[in-house]
């Protein structure tokens, strides 16, 4: 293999790694809210308090608590995706310690995409 080969593959290894993440669970994010903060991440947890709601401008969304033990963070998603309470989720999406939306503050918030 001649060196640019050699750095491509390289290149696109490291790029994989990247990508690839380790779940994390809910205690792991309240912990080390920091080194989530804005990123992207997996989080596994048990579902509860499920919230399925319209906003002012018709769109529907869902909320509830993703938790492990006593520990939970709070994952809001558009749409209403088939969950249920006492359910296992792994879920992926970016992690907030704090958003702001208006004039409202959300904390150990998860956003995931919806389908």
């Amino acid at each position: 293999m001649n060196v640019p080969s050699t750095a491509l593959l390289c290149f696109v290894l490291a790029g994989s790694a990247a990508l690839a993440q380790a779940t994390v669970t809910p205690g792991d994010l309240l912990a080390h809210g920091a080194t989530y903060d804005g990123k992207m991440v997996t989080v596994s947890g048990t579902v509860a308090r499920i919230e399925h709601k319209t906003s002012k401008s018709g769109n529907n969304y869902t909320t509830f608590d993703l938790c492990t033990g006593s520990q939970c963070i709070r994952v809001f998603e558009y749409g209403n995706p088939s969950i249920t309470a006492g359910s296992t989720a792994a879920l992926t999406g970016t992690y907030s310690v704090e958003k702001h939306v208006g004039s409202a503050i959300y904390h150990d918030e998860l956003d995931v995409e919806g389908d």
